[in-house]
């Protein structure tokens, strides 16, 4: 029972450390109107990554590392395997659906890629070869953000390649199902944006437009309350 307890409580707190968002702190110190644009959280982490590039790879490493550690720590604490499967889960579903934020979350592609490291990790413990691998996959991951499409192909070939890797070496561990499904988000994620890429400067438009309106609301208010105190 009390094995019971610590293994929920451990999923409770993977989902709350999941649900730390750096880029809505600092796009709530940017006093940009998260608020109103709830709906479009994501561009307001595009901004941010526009204007403040350093701030986008501290992002990326934070939620990248969130999920290293809580697994790392759960392994650690000796949380059987499949709570620990499930703690994985449970930071995806904090990072997507953070309850202080509308349930309006933050990108996955980071934090999928510092989980699936944390079971590459782990085979190369059993296997020190795959650390080619795992260093073949990490430049992957590093230069494909400055790429675009290219990125997007380069990810789906890599983590392809990896998945099947893993496969027929490790298809009785574990951990493997977790891997490959986590894999295969990947994959899906950059289809997805491979084959979006145009909606999403629409919907990119439509939120600039909405900014643009709110700031000149905004500069009408402050002309008629000096007009009023004049």
């Amino acid at each position: 029972m009390n094995n019971l307890l610590l293994n929920i409580l451990f999923l409770s707190k993977s989902y709350l450390l999941g649900s730390i968002l750096p880029s809505y702190f600092l796009t709530m110190a940017k006093d940009e109107g998260l608020i109103i644009f709830n709906s479009e959280f994501s561009y307001f982490q595009e901004e941010l990554n526009e204007f403040y590039p350093n701030h986008r790879l501290l992002i990326n490493l934070f939620d990248g590392f969130k999920g290293i550690f809580a697994l790392f720590l759960a392994q650690f604490m000796g949380v059987n395997i499949f709570f620990l499967q499930l703690a994985g889960i449970a930071i995806i579903i904090g990072h997507k659906f953070p309850i202080y934020n509308g349930f309006e979350g933050g990108k996955l592609m980071p934090l999928l890629k510092g989980l699936i490291f944390f079971y590459l990790l782990n085979y190369v413990f059993i296997n020190s070869e795959l650390l080619i691998n795992v260093i073949f996959l990490f430049i992957i991951f590093g230069i494909s953000s400055h790429l675009r499409i290219l990125g997007n192909i380069f990810e789906v070939i890599g983590s392809l390649l990896e998945g099947i890797n893993i496969f027929f070496n490790f298809y009785q561990h574990p951990y493997t199902p977790i891997f490959e499904l986590f894999i295969g988000i990947i994959i899906l994620l950059n289809l997805i944006q491979l084959f979006s890429r145009e909606s999403d400067i629409v919907e990119k438009q439509n939120y600039n437009t909405k900014k643009k309106a709110q700031k000149l609301e905004e500069e009408e208010l402050l002309i008629s309350l000096i007009m009023c105190h004049s």
